[in-house]
C-alpha cells in the first residue's frame, strides 16, 4: 500500500532503441543497473510499468514513489529541474545513464501526484 502523503511520479516513456537492442535488453539494464542507484541517491522507489490498455501503446511507464513531496523537493525545483542536491545525486547516476544511451534513449513526460 502507498501511504497518504506519498508523492507519486508517473512517467510515460517512449524508447528509441539503438541497433539490435531489444526492449527486453534495455529494460533489463534499466532495472538491474540504473534503478537501484537512482532509487538510493534520490531516496525513492522506482518501478517499471508495462502497458496494458489506454492511450500509451508502445510506451513504458516508470513509477516513482517518494515518501512525500518534501523528499522529492530536496532534489528538484518547483519547475521539475534538478537543484544543487539533485545535480550531486545525478552525478552518481550519469555514468550508468551514459551506458544505457548505448542501448537506446528515453523521452516522454511525467505527472506528479500526492496521495490523499
Amino acid at each position: 500500500m502507498i501511504p497518504k502523503g506519498a508523492l507519486i511520479g508517473v512517467h510515460n516513456v517512449t524508447l528509441k532503441l539503438n541497433g539490435s537492442t531489444t526492449e527486453a535488453e534495455y529494460l533489463a539494464a534499466l532495472e538491474s543497473k540504473l534503478i537501484p542507484v537512482f532509487s538510493k541517491v534520490f531516496e525513492c522507489e522506482v518501478h517499471v510499468l508495462k502497458y496494458l490498455r489506454g492511450t500509451s501503446e508502445n510506451k513504458i511507464g516508470l513509477l516513482f514513489v517518494f515518501k512525500d513531496s518534501a523528499t522529492r523537493d530536496k532534489f528538484y525545483s518547483s519547475e521539475g529541474v534538478l537543484n544543487e542536491a539533485g545535480k550531486a545525486a545525478w552525478a552518481k547516476v550519469e555514468p550508468i545513464e551514459a551506458e544505457l544511451r548505448k542501448l537506446g534513449t528515453r523521452s516522454g513526460f511525467y505527472i506528479d501526484w500526492a496521495v490523499q
